[in-house]
């Protein structure tokens, strides 16, 4: 295991960028500005954690994205078949996506359990 402190500084961030999601409002900003902040968000969170999900996820990172999760009402942090999903509660409507490995992000992959982002 690295340095405990790096992993809490990187799932805060994540964690923060999460919480920015739930904050988005699509009526306010218009559907094209919420995508385009929706995706940038997405995308800021995949870059941040792709060295500590690549090739399987860090289990300190997880370990602290579900502790500090809870500081962040409406986001949740879940691991299944090897891959961390955050699910992203928002007054309009829920957001789930995958935290993805460097191969993933280069070929731009869908998120084929949630077609969300």
């Amino acid at each position: 295991m690295g340095n405990p402190t790096i992993y809490t500084d990187i799932a805060e961030a994540i964690l923060e960028h999460a919480a920015a999601i739930t904050r988005l409002d699509a009526r306010a900003m218009g559907q094209a500005a919420h995508a385009t902040a929706y995706a940038g968000h997405v995308d800021a969170i995949r870059l941040l954690a792709v060295e500590y999900v690549d090739p399987y996820p860090d289990r300190e990172l997880v370990r602290q994205l579900k502790t500090l999760s809870g500081n962040f009402p409406g986001v949740f942090v879940q691991l299944a078949d090897g891959a961390i999903r955050l699910v992203v509660d928002t007054a309009s409507q829920q957001h789930r996506f995958k935290l993805w490995t460097r191969q993933q992000i280069l070929k731009n992959e869908e998120d084929e359990d949630f077609p969300d982002h």
